[in-house]
């Protein structure tokens, strides 16, 4: 059992924290719901699998389920005079997948917190992201204290959560220059429509008064990344380059999307990245900024 003393709205409260060890081997050991003063709980969280999502999330749980969902712990807060809070902790099979559905859901335009690897609040309501750990609070009834509240929980859930704090490696990678905050999001499937793209890290930039999206690809291994490139130079139309099985480069007419101008494209390793856009200026700063960025001997065979 683990005690915090913090200050919310001006009281000085204990939290009861027992040791965490979330998704070890049973349900009962996902212990990091804090005690609130003032507040009754649950007898003990309500636990929902990839096979009973839906009956908590209805049609969301699709989403979830792309993104490697593994165990979903509930427990709901409430007081006498009929506030709530409600905290549901996702557990995702990597820090990539949690990332995932975070970015597909995050707010560009909420008020963002630096709680786990980052939290946002809108609306009476907290998310946060932390390893493999996907946090959201909603509430009714808190009036003023909403966001002072849901903070002290946040944070003390985040600090009781197993895992780092950093967003996935390859969003590291994405230049910096022109990047629009927190846009970053990792797509787990079909990427651009296509199965043979399967997932990416995309980011939106604004450069010379244009905005694009700009995407990389992290192959199995550099066979993996060929057959990407080979399966889309032959959707369209393209011949394959003598140089693909080293790294290449090349524009092209997506047959499926011919609304933002031609892909570019570029490739090495185990590695493909690119965007649509035809102005040179843009493209070529993005590819070359992101080649310059990729660790080079990072090749997988």
């Amino acid at each position: 059992m683990r005690d915090t003393r913090c200050l919310i709205l001006g009281l000085v409260v204990l939290w009861s924290l027992p040791a965490v060890a979330w998704g070890v081997d049973a349900q009962d050991e996902w212990s990091c719901f804090p005690e609130i003063p003032g507040w009754t709980h649950d007898s003990k969280p309500t636990f929902y699998t990839p096979q009973t999502l839906f009956e908590y999330i209805n049609g969301a749980a699709e989403l979830y389920l792309r993104y490697d969902f593994r165990e979903l712990a509930v427990m709901n807060y409430e007081t006498e005079d009929g506030r709530f809070l409600s905290i549901d902790i996702y557990r995702h099979g990597d820090v990539t997948n949690a990332f995932g559905v975070y970015s597909r859901e995050r707010s560009t335009r909420g008020f963002f917190l630096s709680i786990g690897s980052q939290g946002y609040a809108a609306d009476g309501s907290l998310n946060l992201l932390k390893g493999q750990y996907y946090v959201k609070l909603s509430s009714y009834g808190l009036g003023e204290s909403a966001d002072s509240l849901l903070t002290e929980v946040a944070t003390e859930v985040a600090v009781q959560l197993p895992g780092e704090t950093d967003f996935p490696l390859p969003l590291q990678w994405f230049p910096l220059e022109g990047r629009i905050k927190n846009t970053e999001q990792y797509v787990s499937r079909d990427f651009l429509g296509h199965e043979f793209l399967h997932s990416a890290f995309v980011a939106d930039y604004e450069l010379e008064g244009e905005e694009v999206e700009f995407f990389l690809l992290v192959a199995e291994d550099r066979v993996n990344a060929q057959t990407m490139v080979s399966q889309y130079l032959r959707l369209a139309g393209e011949d394959l380059p003598e140089d693909i099985d080293i790294e290449g480069h090349c524009r092209i007419t997506d047959p499926y999307d011919d609304s933002h101008g031609l892909m570019n494209l570029r490739w090495r390793e185990r590695y493909v990245w690119g965007l649509f856009c035809d102005n040179a200026s843009v493209y070529e700063l993005l590819l070359e900024r992101m080649a310059q960025n990729i660790p080079k001997g990072s090749r997988k065979d």
